[in-house]
């Protein structure tokens, strides 16, 4: 969830986009040391049925979420992440759906075990959301943000938040100081 803005609000040269950058080679460096077959954590709807949630507060180390690696889209190469994907495939988070007619391939599951290779059934509509702009951003070159940036009162909020103050770009121009002389918006 730390790299969800990044969706809307161009972070990658910021000190925020720093530290998204540094949170994934954490999650790949961790997942090299405890020996997964695959990175991507973040809160999900857990195995098998996704009945149980883990948010905030629940540490899982055995459960992976592909869409926290598609997130991550941005900060890593294009090869590292299709390279995680196919592992998460191969763990069969990207299986066939029947209806007992016909097969839908609906993307990514919610989340895995890797250690018992228990495999959620639910498929997140926010995950699914995430995951499709992360990549439709990152192969459209920012378009997501630059559309996001479009609006009013993006252009004014953002300016509140010293963070995020160069983050939108228009007609190729950062877009900053949007408050008026008595400094409302």
């Amino acid at each position: 969830m730390a790299l969800l803005p990044g969706i809307f609000l161009d972070e990658v040269k910021s000190e925020i986009g720093t530290s998204a950058r540094n949170f994934v080679q954490d999650q790949i460096c961790y997942y090299q040391q405890i020996g997964a077959p695959a990175w991507g954590w973040s809160a999900t709807a857990l195995p098998p049925y996704g009945e149980e949630y883990c948010g905030y507060g629940c540490v899982r180390d055995d459960i992976l979420v592909p869409h926290a690696s598609v997130l991550a889209a941005d900060y890593v190469s294009s090869a590292e992440l299709t390279q995680n994907l196919h592992a998460l495939e191969e763990l069969g988070a990207r299986v066939l759906v029947t209806d007992g007619h016909e097969r839908f391939d609906f993307g990514f599951c919610a989340s895995l075990n890797w250690q018992t290779g228990e495999v959620a059934s639910v498929y997140l509509v926010l995950d699914q959301s995430m995951a499709f702009l992360s990549l439709a951003n990152h192969r459209i070159n920012g378009h997501i943000q630059e559309l996001f940036c479009q609006d009013d009162i993006t252009l004014r909020a953002i300016n509140m938040i010293p963070d995020y103050g160069n983050s939108c770009a228009v007609n190729g121009l950062r877009v900053t100081n949007l408050t008026n002389e008595k400094g409302d918006f």
